[in-house]
């Protein structure tokens, strides 16, 4: 029997795709209150716990923000990058 009939047919995988690791606006607000910060960067998600080591982080305009806060993140969401800078803060992008 051929080698393409014996092997399963299972589907398709791009190695190219990049998965992120998603936080609404709510959650960093959430974060913020909890350890008393204005800044949230990649380290300091890190450090605490919510990211691994490699993962990229994006930011989602769900909820909403009550102060100006910093963020550093590898992708925003439209609004939520509206939102942040409506309130004061700032939206880095981490390269």
């Amino acid at each position: 029997m051929p080698l393409q009939m014996r092997l399963p047919k299972v589907g398709f995988n791009n190695f190219n795709r990049k998965t992120y690791q998603t936080f609404n606006l709510y959650e960093l607000e959430a974060i913020c209150k909890k350890f008393d910060v204005t800044e949230i960067d990649l380290p300091f998600l890190k450090e605490k716990g919510y990211i691994q080591s490699r993962e990229l982080v994006k930011i989602l305009g769900s909820g909403e923000i009550e102060s100006a806060i910093t963020v550093e993140a590898h992708a925003y969401s439209k609004a939520a990058k509206e939102a942040i800078e409506a309130k004061g803060g700032t939206a880095k992008i981490y390269e």
